[in-house]
C-alpha cells in the first residue's frame, strides 16, 4: 500500500528553515532509535456466512477489516467453531459460530488483530445418501428376503447401520403366498451413532420392479386307467404334488391323446397316453 512498515527507527536532522536559517550551518545528526511505528490495530467488522454438506472440506466465510490501509495485502482465513467428531472423524453437522485466525499477507506485520467471533452463522448441511437395492428372483411359494441395502456414499469409518427393503404393493394368494409378479422394493430409514449427519428424504423406491417371483411349474401326475374294449371309462385322476398350501388351484379333466375308435364308434383297444 506504500505505507512505512513499522518498527523502530532513528531521526536525521533536515535542512534549516526559516528567515534567518542562511545565518546558520548544521552538522547533521541522527539520533538513537527513538522513532517508533506501532502497529495498527485491525478491527473485524464481519465474518461472511457460508454452508457446506457434511464430509466436505470446510469454507470459512470472509473476514471484513474495518481500518485496513489502502492498498495493504492482509488477510485472514476464519475458523469453523464446530462441535464433536462422527466416528469417521468428520465434523458433526449443526449451525456453528466462526472466530477470526492469524492474519497472513505481505503486509501482515504491521498490523494486530482483536480477535472476533461471529453469530451461528456456519452450517455443516446433512449429506444425502446414495441407496442401491440388490435384485431378488424366487419361485412362487418360497419365500425369499429382500434385497440388500446399500449405502455407496456413507464416509470412511461412520457407523451408519442400513435398513432391511420392504415389497411395494405387494399381494398375497389364497393361501397367504406372494403372488407371482414383479415388485419394486423400497427402504427407508436408517440408523447408527451418526446417522444424524445423513439424510434419506422419503426413503428410496427403486426405479424397476427388480424383485421377482417366478411361477410355479406345477409337478403333475394323472392316473392310470384300465378298462375292456366297449367299456367307457372315465380319464385317469390328475394331481398336482406341489399345489402351495391353501391355494384355489382346480386339476383339469384328463383327455386321451390320439384315441382312434372302431367302426361302431368305441375306442380301439390299445394303450394311449
Amino acid at each position: 500500500g506504500g505505507h512505512p512498515n513499522i518498527g523502530t527507527f532513528t531521526q536525521t536532522t533536515g535542512a534549516l528553515a526559516g528567515a534567518d536559517a542562511g545565518n546558520y550551518s548544521l552538522t547533521s545528526f541522527t539520533s538513537a532509535a527513538n522513532y517508533t511505528i506501532n502497529k495498527l490495530a485491525l478491527t473485524a467488522t464481519a465474518i461472511a456466512p457460508n454452508s457446506t454438506t457434511y464430509a466436505s472440506t470446510l469454507a470459512p466465510g470472509a473476514v471484513s477489516f474495518g481500518t485496513l490501509a489502502s492498498g495493504d495485502a492482509v488477510t485472514d482465513t476464519a475458523i469453523v467453531n464446530t462441535v464433536g467428531n462422527s466416528s469417521g472423524g468428520h465434523p458433526n453437522i449443526g449451525t456453528f459460530t466462526q472466530t477470526t485466525n492469524a492474519l497472513a499477507g505481505a503486509d501482515a506485520g504491521n498490523y494486530s488483530l482483536t480477535p472476533f467471533t461471529s453469530a451461528a452463522n456456519y452450517t455443516i448441511n446433512p449429506l444425502a445418501l446414495t441407496e442401491t437395492i440388490a435384485p431378488v428372483t424366487t419361485a412362487y411359494g418360497t419365500p425369499a428376503a429382500t434385497g440388500t441395502v446399500s449405502f455407496s456414499n456413507v464416509q470412511s469409518g461412520d457407523n451408519v447401520i442400513v435398513p432391511t427393503a420392504t415389497i411395494v404393493g405387494g399381494t398375497n394368494s389364497t393361501g397367504g403366498h406372494l403372488n407371482a409378479t414383479s415388485y419394486a422394493q423400497n427402504a427407508s430409514g436408517f440408523t447408527g451413532l451418526d446417522a444424524a449427519n445423513y439424510t434419506l428424504t422419503g426413503g428410496f423406491t427403486t426405479l424397476t420392479n427388480n424383485y421377482v417371483v417366478n411361477p410355479l411349474a406345477l409337478a403333475a401326475a394323472i392316473a392310470p386307467v384300465t378298462t375292456a374294449y366297449g367299456t367307457p371309462a372315465a380319464t385317469g385322476t390328475v394331481s398336482f404334488s406341489n399345489v402351495q398350501s391353501g391355494d384355489n388351484v382346480i386339476v383339469p379333466t384328463a383327455t386321451i391323446v390320439g384315441g382312434t375308435n372302431s367302426t361302431g364308434g368305441h375306442l380301439n383297444a390299445t394303450s394311449y397316453a
